[in-house]
């Protein structure tokens, strides 16, 4: 969930809160108490309001890898191996990964897939995980795991 420089700011920040916090007396304590308090409150708020926007950005990215695998089939008459290289307009892949789950004929060609969305740290603020089919039905769980487009969770046709 942290990246290494996070810690190094999140550590750095506490030292200098305690710093201020024992340079300054009784007034300037009670002040600067009440900041943090005021800066703890709204931070909270402000890292739940990426969550819809992670979630929307994963599924338009299960979106455009579909129609990208479809794209691939028009040309080569069978899907690829491996998800397609396209590239994305918002940093989503920071919060999500994708991956292709895969049915493949006797001969060894893919005829038919499932894309899975799942988020990067589990357990995070990030609880959906998604699923787009190749017909492209979307499915969605709130489990500590990829989604299928089988058992709990629900169906939403895209």
């Amino acid at each position: 969930m942290y990246q290494p420089y996070g810690l190094l700011t999140t550590f750095l920040i506490l030292w200098l809160l305690l710093f201020l916090f024992l340079a300054f007396r009784i007034k300037g304590r009670v002040i600067l108490l009440g900041l943090v308090l005021l800066v703890a409150i709204f931070w909270v708020n402000v890292q739940r309001s990426e969550v819809p926007a992670a979630e929307a950005g994963a599924v338009g990215r299960l979106r455009q890898l579909n129609a990208a695998m479809e794209d691939y089939k028009s040309q080569h008459q069978s899907y690829p191996e491996r998800l397609p290289d396209v590239p994305s307009r918002w940093v989503i892949d920071k919060y999500y990964r994708f991956d292709l789950v895969s049915s493949r004929s006797a001969d060894g060609k893919v005829v038919d897939y499932l894309i899975q969305g799942t988020p990067r740290h589990l357990p995070c603020l990030m609880t959906r995980s998604f699923a787009m089919t190749r017909d492209g039905h979307f499915f969605y769980t709130l489990e500590p795991r990829a989604a299928t487009a089988k058992g709990s969770g629900a169906g939403v046709t895209g």
